[in-house]
């Protein structure tokens, strides 16, 4: 019987590189467009000082023999594998608050099951997993939905997302200036000290500036990233404009949202991770709809239906794209399966 791994957070990092899992949120995708990742609705408990308990269970399962090979590459990806078949529960809390007190706002774990045999293969840390394959979910999304001409970005909010947000648009795109924004400049200045350290930062010749108003950035950038907390809109109509992509993978309950319903309803294209958790809880998407001015029968699609190429990124180099990510747990399984097989081989 396998030995169960314990996978802590600088392990992570350490064992994958952003382009390797950005492969497997990819390949997690492909599994989703080919009906064998599963997910049911998560389970979410309110705990007291403003926490939530957040429980999700997926899997990805087996597929017939020969089925697993590489996908065509399309020039925008890189070659696809279907990931391996694992099981996972996800685990975390979620106190907003808590950076105040100079704690982290998410914390929990991952345990992964081998469908073979149902043995507990590996724990992971929670909040490490989460960050990292969010970043990688944005870089995959930049990767397919942003323009062809993209140079430059913006990320809003300094947290604990915040530094793997960053990677994965630096992996996905050649960026010359990634811009970022923070209502608190300090930890915006921390974030910038921090990339100027990193191998692709150099390799890219990439400018890392920080802006005092996001009103400054926003309409400089071909890419804009939300990841906050926030619980009214920080994204209006009057700094976007035609040509952009905007992912926004921060706030992800019906009464907070990062983009204005303005910005939403000029959107040409809206997709989702899935459509059932964005109806229960994408606040972007669910307050455009209170408003009137978006409903659900604008939304174009799942990035898995890109991913897949049944429908386009892009229908023109100036339309506005929205992206709204509110997590799912068959991207977790992805990610843990390609960091428990890479332990494994280490033996």
């Amino acid at each position: 019987m396998r030995a169960m791994r314990v996978i802590d957070g600088p392990t992570i990092r350490e064992r994958l590189s952003m382009a390797e899992a950005m492969a497997a949120v990819e390949a997690a995708f492909l599994a989703r467009a080919r009906g064998v990742a599963r997910a049911p609705r998560l389970m979410a408990m309110p705990l007291p000082a403003g926490g939530t308990l957040l429980v999700m269970p997926a899997a990805i399962d087996p597929v017939a023999a020969g089925d697993r090979g590489n996908a065509e590459d399309s020039g925008r990806t890189t070659p696809r594998r279907l990931p391996s078949p694992y099981a996972a529960v996800k685990a975390l809390t979620v106190y907003p608050d808590n950076p105040r007190r100079n704690a982290p706002a998410i914390q929990g774990a991952v345990l992964v099951f081998s469908l073979d045999s149902g043995a507990l293969v590996a724990v992971l840390d929670g909040d490490a997993l989460t960050a990292f394959r969010t970043g990688a979910l944005t870089g995959v999304a930049a990767r397919h939905l942003a323009p062809a001409t993209a140079r430059t970005a913006l990320l809003v909010g300094a947290g604990a997302q915040a530094f793997d947000q960053a990677r994965g648009l630096l992996e996905a795109l050649s960026l010359d200036v990634l811009y970022l924004f923070n209502r608190t400049r300090e930890k915006a200045e921390a974030l910038r000290a921090r990339l100027e350290r990193e191998p692709r930062v150099r390799d890219l010749g990439t400018a890392i500036a920080v802006v005092d108003r996001l009103s400054e950035g926003a309409p400089a950038a071909d890419v804009i990233v939300t990841a906050t907390s926030a619980t009214e809109p920080l994204l209006s109509a009057d700094m976007v404009r035609p040509g952009q992509t905007i992912i926004a993978i921060g706030s992800h309950t019906p009464d907070r949202a990062e983009l204005a319903p303005e910005v939403v309803a000029r959107a040409d294209s809206v997709f989702v991770d899935t459509e059932a958790g964005a109806r229960a809880e994408a606040g972007d998407l669910i307050q455009a709809v209170r408003t009137g001015m978006w409903d659900w029968s604008r939304l174009t699609g799942e990035l898995a239906d890109v991913i897949s190429r049944e429908k386009p990124g892009r229908v023109s180099e100036e339309a506005l794209v929205v992206m709204k990510s509110v997590g799912v747990g068959w991207l977790d399984v992805a990610v843990a399966a390609a960091l428990v097989e890479g332990a494994e081989a280490e033996r």
